[in-house]
């Protein structure tokens, strides 16, 4: 290792190194001190890697390194005369058991001495873990993982030398507290409105930062936030570049939602229909912005088969359980949850019930109903139909299927389905096979009985079924059947979907 550079008392204070070395070199002769360094945050290195390899504005500060020469009584007077050396401006080789300093003799530039140093190890010895990394441990450990290309580059670092290893320890914490704790950063939203007001960089957005960066730019100077009133508490807090920015983070990594040029149009439509959905709830007194983008993923996600029901359910929800409350939650986060009890809601109803033409009516009964729920906004499976265009739930006979195994065909559909209705009239053995199968799943379902059969319902309902809630129906009286049904099963969907979960 050789690396030449200036040398100087750094404010009066800590007698510092600055000089260039190539990455690689950088990251040999140095290590992450674990006393004060956090461990490595993978996703932040893969960015870091990725910066490197693109290689667009390819800069950032000196990375800060830290060392402690002496290594006994006989290096510490070495270090003495060396520093005597460098005080006094003199020139020389001063050799430790780490590395060598050599000055050379000090020019004067104006008003200021520059001293010039050589730090250098000999052939035969090893130079690795030399100096601990004090602030840079991240853009070190990402140029480790990439090619020869970017390890030959040359960066810039700051070596602060120490007398003892005493000193490293104690004064090297406070150098990683000041160095990354004492300043007061730039705040992600004052950083992109210098961004977003530089006009000549509108174009370049795309190719240097992202996608994301340049249409959640094109967001910003297309929308008149003002104009939402409903939607004031969220972007009170100037946050509406960072906001818009995340948002197009997301969405890019979702892949459900292009974006493109036509984005922007469709935000202007969402964020007034969103605005709309705020008025006059608790929402609109809320500042949360994760909440905000989590409504405008959903409005502009529409679902095509059951249109805006998705994102009414998404408001119950946030409204029920006070989930605009909810601090630090991330956006991927609230979406995935929701997402989950969305896809748990009840969609397939699977129906039990003698296969005789005496209840064809019966089921006729039970198709009308199914199919009037999807007329009035109930999210019902959609995947059967009869000869007459209507929806209609699953019946192990109905879907025309041929199967091989008509109990694996059962059981599968009984894995599948959310909600089961039950005729036990006859005490048939295919209906209690399918309705003990389903019981074990611990999900809601509704027994009928034709109460004209039976004059003992003790004969045709067993015994573990006999004391249970259901619906005793005259097949003379379907009018009667479809109201009990209807309301029974309206009841149902509200407590698990529309009150909601």
């Amino acid at each position: 290792m050789k690396i030449k550079g200036i040398m100087e008392y750094s404010l009066g204070n800590f007698l510092t190194f600055r000089g260039f070395a190539k990455l690689g070199d950088i990251a040999r002769f140095s290590k992450p001190d674990e006393a004060y360094q956090r461990g490595i945050i993978e996703k932040h290195q893969k960015d870091l890697e990725k910066f490197f390899t693109d290689g667009k504005n390819r800069f950032f500060s000196e990375l800060i390194l830290g060392c402690y020469l002496p290594e006994n009584d006989e290096e510490i007077e070495r270090l003495e005369k060396f520093i005597t050396a460098f005080k006094n401006n003199g020139k020389g080789n001063f050799g430790f058991r780490k590395c060598n300093i050599g000055i050379q003799q000090p020019k004067p530039y104006g008003d200021s001495t520059f001293k010039v140093v050589t730090i250098s190890t000999l052939k035969e010895k090893s130079d690795e873990n030399l100096f601990f990394r004090i602030d840079g441990n991240h853009r070190i450990s990402a140029a480790e993982n990439c090619d020869d290309d970017i390890k030959n580059l040359i960066a810039p670092i700051v070596v602060v030398f120490f007398r003892t290893e005493n000193e490293y320890k104690t004064q090297s914490k406070m150098l990683f507290h000041n160095t990354n704790f004492k300043h007061i950063p730039l705040s992600k939203e004052q950083y992109l409105e210098l961004i977003f007001k530089d006009e000549k960089i509108l174009t370049t957005l795309k190719d240097n930062l992202g996608e994301e960066y340049f249409f959640a730019k094109q967001m910003y100077g297309n929308l008149n936030l003002d104009c939402f009133k409903h939607l004031s508490n969220i972007f009170e807090d100037n946050n509406k570049r960072t906001t818009l920015l995340e948002f197009c983070k997301f969405i890019k990594e979702d892949k459900k939602i292009t974006l493109d040029d036509s984005i922007i149009d469709r935000v202007k439509y969402s964020f007034s229909d969103i605005d709309q959905l705020y008025k006059d709830t608790e929402l609109e007194k809320q500042e949360n912005s994760v909440i905000f983008t989590a409504f405008l993923y959903y409005s502009l996600n529409y679902d095509k088969e059951y249109g805006s029901k998705k994102i009414e359910l998404f408001k119950k929800w946030i409204l029920k359980n006070h989930i605009y409350n909810t601090k630090n939650i991330k956006l991927k986060s609230l979406i995935g949850i929701f997402d989950e009890i969305y896809k748990s809601r009840i969609k397939k109803i699977f129906v039990a019930m003698p296969f005789s033409d005496d209840f064809n009516n019966i089921w006729d009964s039970i198709v009308d109903v199914y199919d009037d729920l999807i007329k009035d906004g109930y999210d019902l499976s959609r995947e059967f139909q009869d000869n007459k265009g209507k929806y209609m739930p699953y019946r192990v006979d109905k879907p025309n299927q041929d199967s091989k195994d008509i109990i694996k065909e059962i059981k599968t559909n009984i894995n599948e389905a959310d909600l089961m209705i039950a005729d036990l009239t006859s005490a048939r053995p295919n209906v209690y096979y399918e309705l003990g199968l389903f019981e074990g799943k611990n999900k809601p379902f509704i027994l009928l009985h034709d109460k004209t059969k039976e004059e003992n319902d003790a004969k045709s309902v067993h015994f573990d079924l006999f004391t249970m809630e259901r619906i005793n129906y005259n097949p003379n009286s379907l009018k009667e059947l479809k109201e009990k049904l209807k309301e029974r099963l309206k009841n149902i969907l509200k407590k698990q979907i529309s009150e909601p979960f």
